[in-house]
């Protein structure tokens, strides 16, 4: 089982739910993916990046390589111990899910994910909770 956290430009739990749902307002930029992995993978080296193969992906969905380049233009980051931490970086959201059971050293990777996305100006939305999370709750 999955406990999922979603980092966005939103502070009130309303507009951040919103935003995870897909209904992007207009005035919400759309995140710099590359700045932002590259920010956490410094931050925790042991997160490995994914590596899509989107050739593959084009073939087996039925697009071109350009469209499965802009529709799976994610950044996948995964770290994982006795239990792990997925961290994937899209236009508007960053998702943060993570298993039971990892201990401190998964504790110390998701408190280091959200205090760098906190100093990056996003808020962490707790769908289990409907609820805004501060790094320091964590």
């Amino acid at each position: 089982m999955s406990i999922d956290y979603f980092a966005v430009r939103a502070d009130e739990v309303s507009a951040a739910r919103a935003i995870v749902e897909g209904d992007v307002p207009k005035n919400v930029d759309q995140l710099e993916k590359e700045r932002l992995a590259r920010s956490i993978e410094q931050a925790v080296p042991d997160f490995q990046r994914f590596q899509k193969d989107r050739s593959a992906i084009a073939e087996s969905e039925g697009m071109t390589v350009e469209e499965a380049l802009l529709q799976f233009s994610s950044i996948e980051l995964n770290w994982d111990r006795d239990s792990y931490v997925q961290v994937i970086v899209d236009d508007h959201v960053v998702s943060i899910h993570h298993g039971h059971g990892g201990g401190d050293p998964q504790l110390a990777t998701l408190r280091a994910v959200l205090h760098l996305l906190d100093r990056e100006g996003l808020s962490t939305y707790d769908p289990q909770n409907d609820d805004m999370l501060t790094p320091d709750q964590f």
